[in-house]
């Protein structure tokens, strides 16, 4: 830095450190004057538009730099106070949700294709792992389509977990593995069971017993 440049920016700080009341009493009458507000905010957005790039990668390299140090602090303030901390971001989905909408729908509507081409990718990925799954896990494939049919031929199934009547006709009625195959589970007869939709989803490729404890919001029978 010139040596002059340095003295000015050393005069500046002394003399407003000096005058520090007089040039806030003056800095409030002038953000009192009528048009003060829009003035301001009309030049604050054409500033951030104008240096928007700029403004991107200070903050990038300010999150870059501290990306360790924010986690462990973030981590810190939910395990000191949980609840506050979903709390304020419930508060927070509700406060950005119109605009968090109107994003994803832009987003999508630019990204459609890919993002269907990536889904369809997945799915056949996970259905080409899974039928690995079961072929490995197989047991008397015979019998499994022998149950199968004789659940569909009746009106109607128990779910295996809570006990509600399902309708066999339709897509209400589940077939679930009672230990998950990814989980080591057989593909036979004594490893499935009738589910309802809802109790299936919910169990997924949970374990059973890590399921019950968790499923709050099913009335499930002793198993």
């Amino acid at each position: 830095m010139p040596p002059a440049t340095a003295a000015k920016k050393q005069y500046n700080r002394e003399y407003r450190l000096k005058h520090r009341d007089e040039l806030n009493a003056k800095e409030k009458v002038r953000r009192l004057s009528d048009g003060y507000a829009q003035r301001k905010s009309e030049y604050d957005k054409t500033y951030h538009q104008a240096h928007r790039a700029e403004r991107l990668m200070r903050y990038k390299a300010r999150y870059a730099a501290k990306l360790e140090q924010e986690r462990r602090a973030s981590r810190k303030r939910y395990a000191d106070n949980p609840e506050k901390a979903r709390a304020c971001a419930r508060a927070s989905r509700l406060k950005h949700l119109a605009k968090r909408l109107a994003y994803n729908r832009n987003y999508h509507r630019i990204h459609g294709k890919e993002i269907a081409l990536k889904r369809k990718w997945q799915a056949r990925l996970k259905s080409a792992k899974r039928r690995a799954l079961k072929r490995a896990a197989s047991v008397n494939l015979k019998g499994i389509k022998a149950f199968v049919d004789g659940v569909k031929a009746k009106s109607s199934a128990l779910c295996y977990y809570c006990g509600a009547v399902i309708p066999t006709k339709g897509r209400s009625l589940h077939f679930d593995h009672i230990v998950p195959i990814s989980k080591g589970g057989q593909h036979s007869v004594a490893n499935l069971c009738v589910s309802c939709a809802p109790c299936n989803l919910s169990k997924h490729n949970k374990p059973l017993s890590e399921w019950l404890k968790t499923s709050l919001t099913q009335q499930l029978l002793p198993i």
